[in-house]
């Protein structure tokens, strides 16, 4: 399920405490887009149809007229919160919109005449519960969606609920995901620490003399000549290797403390 990508760029503005929405020069709190964008509102309602009953396999079209008409139930009936709820603001046109979403309840063509298995998808049991049929109470299943989507996100087994939707939910995650600037304070290197480090040979050197016009450098090829370099000067006096942390934070340049 993308929520950015499709709809514009991630940024984090200098000092900003979260990332938001770049699209046309113009930034949006993600959570904002993620409930008014009518491409991506549909999107996360029909992500989760597909998570109750998963649309048939293109291949198999013909084999699931079970599938199909419990996805149309529940696709109408929840087509009728999103429009009762007005969760597609704005002046969009509604029947283009209904056109695009019975797209994605249906399809593809299925045949009437077969009797093949009602294939559930693995959230079916957090939606309709055992003394639920689709046909009956679908109105009640797009409710539930409803619910799960904007007020507490269900877990898979229906007993953990979270005190925010699933919308709610995820665009605070993707927002408060970008990287954080470094907390230690790395060593600047001496003149002392440039020549210890070349001492064990010129690593840059190696690196260049791995490629020539024959047979081009290999990622893998450089790694090892660094993975190698590593120990012969990071080590203490007992001849011990060093990991990245100690060394960001203790080496000098020396092979001892």
């Amino acid at each position: 399920m993308l929520i950015v990508k499709p709809y514009g760029k991630s940024s984090k503005l200098d000092k900003a405490p979260s990332r938001t929405l770049i699209s046309n020069d113009t930034s949006y709190e993600i959570h904002h887009i993620a409930t008014i964008n009518p491409n991506l509102v549909i999107a996360q309602w029909i992500s989760i149809i597909d998570k109750i009953i998963p649309k048939p396999k293109k291949e198999k079209e013909k084999e699931a007229p079970k599938q199909d008409e419990y996805r149309r139930m529940i696709g109408n009936a929840a087509w009728k919160v999103i429009i009762e709820k007005n969760l597609i603001p704005g002046e969009e046109d509604e029947t283009a919109l209904k056109k695009i979403w019975d797209w994605k309840i249906s399809p593809f063509k299925t045949s009437k005449n077969c009797n093949t298995p009602l294939k559930k998808g693995k959230w079916y049991d957090t939606f309709v519960e055992k003394d639920q049929s689709i046909d009956v109470h679908s109105e009640i299943i797009a409710e539930k969606i409803y619910s799960h989507l904007y007020e507490n996100q269900y877990s898979i087994k229906g007993d953990k609920n979270k005190p925010l939707g699933l919308i709610e939910h995820r665009s605070n995650s993707i927002s408060r995901n970008y990287l954080r600037e470094k907390k230690h304070v790395t060593r600047k290197w001496s003149k002392s620490d440039e020549e210890t480090y070349k001492s064990q040979g010129d690593i840059a050197e190696a690196i260049y003399n791995l490629s020539n016009q024959k047979k081009p450098l290999r990622y893998e090829n450089a790694v090892k000549v660094l993975y190698d370099h590593w120990p012969k000067i990071f080590h203490d006096h007992t001849g011990k290797v060093l990991n990245i942390e100690v060394v960001l934070l203790c080496w000098t340049g020396w092979r001892r403390f």
